[in-house]
């Protein structure tokens, strides 16, 4: 739908995400393949003003996925690749061979760069002078535009993990973007990914519950649907937790060595609390009276074998016929799938003597990647009845 928030916030970065979006080379291939990324338009000074002028905070979006990716720099090469033993060394009766003899398979996985950013800004050292009133307020003018950049690369970072988590499906994808994300009357571009699912285990509830839209409240059918999604969650997490390989695309025996991490929308969390505590305050006459869980919201219930990461909204799965009307509800992962290999992150500037500015010029390229050797689970709803 045009108003899912995410699909809207991540439709301007699109067209800049794909391979040789930035530059001939870099970024290596599509993001969900992998990625590429834009330049933003130059922005422009403030208009003469009287009196008085506030330089507002220019506000840089907190990744909540930030904390559960782990990072680390790398500038050579194109791609990484990741491997893993599957599983033990095998038991065998004896054989009367002299010399020990035995291997054990191994998976890998390979991610090209998929991520880029070209962001630009520039500073005239007299673009102002006629709009602020003293010193303070020109050093506040400045230090908040140099904040737009990192504005810009935290959320077009932040669009592109929830594109990729919401990846649990094989399928295709097909948006219309721009090369600029902040024109959309610029060059139209056609983001077109072969997306391959990295999730094994894929949970289609049945569960009515529409996609989450900005201005609008989520709903969940009843009670009973709530407590069947913790319970069903929960016995999954518990899954987790025991050696196997049958949880992983690359059919490694593994195990959590900690809690998983749940990544739900917020408001169908909000939704999901509010249904106990209408249910609970109807009384028993309304055939529930839950001595238990309901005294607890369900954050509180989940959070008692999962790690909650919030976020607005997961993308639409990608399109395939035998998922259309689904939608990705929940996501249980192994708290150590999550990886980013940074390439380069740097700012360069240059100094033009005839016009009296400074030009900078942000520009990044990375991997971003789902390790397939640990577990992960998707809890999929329908969209409409």
């Amino acid at each position: 739908m045009a108003d899912n928030p995410q699909t809207k916030g991540f439709t301007p970065y699109a067209g800049q995400l794909i391979k040789d979006g930035i530059t001939k080379g870099l970024p290596y291939a599509n993001l969900e393949e992998g990625i590429v990324t834009a330049n933003l338009e130059k922005i422009h000074g403030l208009t003469g003003k009287i009196k008085d002028i506030f330089i507002r905070e220019t506000r840089v979006f907190a990744n909540p996925l930030e904390p559960y990716i782990t990072k680390y720099g790398e500038r050579f090469g194109a791609a990484i690749e990741q491997a893993a033993f599957k599983h033990g060394a095998p038991n065998a009766k004896l054989d009367g061979t002299c010399m020990p003899w035995g291997d054990v398979d191994i998976a890998g996985q390979i991610n090209a760069a998929n991520f880029g950013y070209d962001v630009d800004i520039s500073i005239y050292d007299h673009e102002i002078d006629k709009a602020v009133l003293d010193d303070a307020q020109l050093g506040a003018y400045v230090a908040q535009k140099m904040r737009t950049p990192l504005q810009t690369i935290a959320l077009m970072k932040y669009r592109a993990w929830v594109q990729l988590l919401s990846d649990v499906i094989d399928g295709t994808r097909n948006i219309t973007s721009y090369v600029n994300s902040n024109n959309p009357a610029s060059t139209s571009v056609t983001y077109q990914p072969t997306v391959k699912g990295y999730c094994k285990s894929i949970d289609d509830t049945g569960f009515v519950i529409p996609e989450v839209q900005r201005g609008a409240l989520a709903t969940i059918p009843d009670a009973t649907t709530a407590l069947e999604i913790a319970q069903k969650l929960e016995g999954m997490a518990a899954d987790f937790s025991y050696s196997g390989n049958d949880l992983n695309n690359l059919s490694v025996e593994t195990f959590t060595t900690g809690t998983p991490l749940l990544i739900m929308e917020t408001k169908v969390l909000n939704a999901l609390d509010a249904i106990f505590a209408k249910t609970n305050a109807a009384g028993t006459a309304s055939g529930y009276g839950y001595a238990g869980f309901p005294t607890k919201t369900f954050r509180d219930y989940v959070g008692r074998f999962s790690e909650v990461v919030e976020i607005d909204s997961f993308a639409q799965l990608p399109t395939k016929a035998s998922y259309a009307k689904k939608r990705l509800g929940a996501l249980l992962l192994d708290r150590d799938m999550l990886i980013e290999n940074v390439q380069y992150a740097d700012v360069e500037s240059f100094r033009c003597t005839k016009e009296r500015a400074t030009g900078y010029s942000y520009q990044g390229s990375s991997t971003l990647a789902i390790w397939q050797g640990l577990d992960s689970h998707a809890m999929l709803f329908n969209t409409g009845a």
